[in-house]
């Protein structure tokens, strides 16, 4: 989660620093980009640890075919019906264009509730892995051959 963390940040940092777009707010929105990344990777993590190789399409179903029509985009939530509206409070992705949104546009005000639903899907996928990590015998070093086959066991 903390590559995760670091990808999104340096993707941040690359929009703002080389390309020039959103100036005046790159540490900001290093930070939620940050977030975000460990929670939408955290999460999918979590979903394949737990569930196998079925959490990478529970992963995309929740993540990116819900997840994203309920940002609202450029547009906002407000535009969307209501069931894509509640998604948005809650799901990562709405979570972090929100926070884009009230970053750039709004100086920061009102970042609270998007900083939490963030934060709260970070912990939640940490305390998923730690219980799957529990639950799992210990692999012997000279047996992990391959990435994969540390995250299906």
């Amino acid at each position: 989660m903390l590559a995760a963390a670091a990808v999104g940040g340096t993707a941040t940092l690359t929009a703002a620093g080389l390309v020039g777009a959103l100036p005046g707010h790159g540490v900001a929105l290093f930070g939620v980009a940050a977030l975000a990344s460990a929670a939408i990777a955290g999460t999918a993590l979590a979903l394949v640890r737990l569930l196998g190789p079925a959490g990478a399409p529970v992963a995309a179903l929740v993540l990116v075919v819900l997840g994203m029509p309920a940002t609202g985009g450029p547009a906002g939530p407000d535009f969307l019906p209501a069931a894509y509206r509640r998604l948005a409070d809650v799901l990562p992705t709405g979570a972090a264009v929100d926070l884009v949104r009230r970053v750039v546009y709004f100086g920061g005000h009102g970042i609270g509730h998007g900083t939490l639903v963030l934060a709260a899907w970070v912990a939640g996928a940490a305390l998923l892995l730690a219980a799957t990590a529990l639950r799992r015998p210990a692999t012997p070093a000279h047996r992990r051959t391959d990435l994969s086959a540390a995250l299906y066991r």
